[in-house]
């Protein structure tokens, strides 16, 4: 099983009294995997979340972390991707996607087609 990671910046564009790391959390938690102890919990399956934040900090660090099947932990980590953009988060915290595991993951095996391709043309 490959490894697949997704790693954010988010940035506080207004400050409240609720903790950055907590907003982050109730964000993710709507994409209606159950979550427990760090863990979003799908099926047998789980995805380690992962948020570093300095207390004070306009901004925070997420990283979820999937072992799972790639075709499984790509749909659900592109779940959990998207409610960051879709969701009202954009409205109290700038989100940047540092890096993307899932796209590195589908360029990587679709690069291996096309090299393939490539070397038949020129046969």
């Amino acid at each position: 099983m490959t490894e697949i990671v997704m790693n954010y910046i988010v940035i506080e564009k207004n400050r409240n009294d609720e903790a950055l790391e907590d907003k982050v959390l109730s964000y993710l938690k709507r994409a209606g995997f159950e979550y427990k102890q760090g863990e979003f919990i799908v099926g047998n399956n789980k995805i380690i979340c992962n948020i570093k934040h300095r207390k004070g900090d306009d901004r925070c660090y997420v990283e979820l972390q999937s072992s799972m099947r790639v075709n499984q932990g790509i749909e659900i980590l592109q779940k959990l991707d998207n409610q960051f953009y879709k969701t009202d988060c954009c409205k109290y915290a700038e989100v940047i996607r540092a890096y993307d595991g899932v796209s590195a993951i589908l360029s990587e095996k679709l690069f291996k087609k096309y090299a393939v391709f490539e070397r038949r043309i020129w046969e």
